[in-house]
């Protein structure tokens, strides 16, 4: 490989640099130069104080500092959830409701509520992408109502994949949930304070087999049945539910 230079960087020097391969930039005040060489190599990091060598980066690779050396690491990009509805079910669905901010003019805040005594459930209809298998996390946000320090909402959500050619979407389908039980805090919060609530998904049967690309239905659901949600009023889980690879 033959040496290319670019020189005057900053009004920088005209002395021509000998020795290795590769591309060589003048840092235009000290005379030394910045070394970019053997690109199928080593790793990015300084040599005696006066160049920097790149190397070993490969395909789907990113630079990044490990202490006082730049090397090369695999990309570790997440895939996501687009939710592309939101529905009640025919029966004993979670209805939308509003809060009103405190702002000039007032916020419409969005809600699903998850009255207390009864499974009550919301629909997402979603599509999986650039899923690496990593399996699933859900977030959302919650508030109570009334309900008193240490009382508890438990809510679970479940998978079902469509697969095309195979899944039938009109037949009856058995939802295998993932729960998460949200305890309000000592306080407790001002009503319009949100909670948080996490449920994960471990790739595989635990999310009906979903795969990349694929079209969903999320089911979410309040289960005030079981004796763990011991709270007594309606939970409002805000619309800003998101779900994306672990």
């Amino acid at each position: 490989m033959t040496n290319v230079y670019i020189q005057g960087v900053n009004g920088g020097e005209t002395t021509t640099p000998t020795g290795e391969e590769g591309i060589e930039l003048d840092d235009g005040t000290t005379s030394t130069w910045i070394k970019i060489k053997n690109l199928i190599g080593r790793k990015l990091r300084e040599t005696g104080g006066t160049t920097l060598s790149m190397g070993a980066i490969t395909d789907g690779q990113y630079l990044k500092r490990s202490g006082t050396d730049i090397i090369s690491s695999a990309v570790s990009a997440k895939g996501r959830v687009e939710i592309l509805a939101a529905t009640v079910p025919t029966t004993v669905g979670a209805p939308i409701g509003q809060i009103s901010g405190g702002s000039s003019p007032v916020e419409g805040i969005p809600y699903f509520s998850f009255v207390d005594g009864t499974i009550t459930y919301r629909d997402f209809y979603c599509r999986l992408i650039d899923y690496s298998s990593g399996g699933l996390t859900l977030n959302f946000e919650v508030l109570r109502t009334s309900a008193t320090a240490g009382l508890r909402y438990v809510f679970e959500a479940a998978i079902r994949r469509i697969n095309t050619g195979t899944e039938d979407i009109t037949a009856s389908h058995t939802y295998d949930y993932n729960a998460v039980t949200v305890t309000i805090p000592a306080g407790p919060p001002a009503a319009g304070i949100p909670m948080s609530g996490t449920i994960t998904f471990t790739d595989g049967a635990d999310m009906d087999s979903l795969a990349n690309n694929e079209a969903f239905i999320l089911r979410f659901r309040r289960n005030a049945t079981t004796a763990n949600d011991d709270a007594t009023d309606t939970a409002r889980v805000l619309a800003s539910i998101t779900v994306r690879e672990t």
